[in-house]
């Protein structure tokens, strides 16, 4: 009985250490996920804040057509 309880001893110690390992790992890709969403939602934000800059532009952009259209149907009816 001695004999089965040693190795029933070694094999809850090897187990222990295992399962030590494994939540050590575990924690530390725990870690690295978040370090990636973060860097991830940092990136989504700077490009949310490229998209709505750029937005932006475009309607500047379209309101000086407009009125650059405007302006040449104006001269084109006067000169009619």
């Amino acid at each position: 009985m001695n004999d089965l309880e040693k190795r029933f001893n070694e094999f809850e110690g090897e187990t222990n250490h295992n399962l030590t390992i494994l939540m050590g790992q575990t924690w530390k890709q725990g870690e690295q996920l978040r370090l990636l969403k973060s860097q991830v939602n940092e990136r989504f934000d700077r490009l949310d804040d490229r998209v709505t800059e750029a937005h932006k532009e475009l309607a500047e952009i379209n309101q000086k057509l407009d009125q650059a259209l405007s302006l040449l149907n104006k001269i084109a009816s006067n000169g009619s």
